[in-house]
């Protein structure tokens, strides 16, 4: 049997943010909802673990 291979999946534990903390300057904006295919490539990490809700404007 061959194992499936999923590409996409992720760890949440060791998922590093290619742009360090910009990511959260960027989610506070907006961007991971506006921009996702770029941000999934820059800030998987604030994006899709922590959630961009944590860095919303009040």
């Amino acid at each position: 049997m061959i194992p499936s291979v999923h590409h996409n999946d992720m760890d949440c534990e060791t998922e590093v943010d290619d742009k360090g903390e910009l990511c959260k300057d960027w989610a506070r904006g907006g961007l991971c909802t506006i921009h996702r295919p770029t941000m999934f490539l820059f800030c998987r990490k604030t994006c899709l673990c922590t959630g961009p809700y944590r860095f919303a404007r009040s």
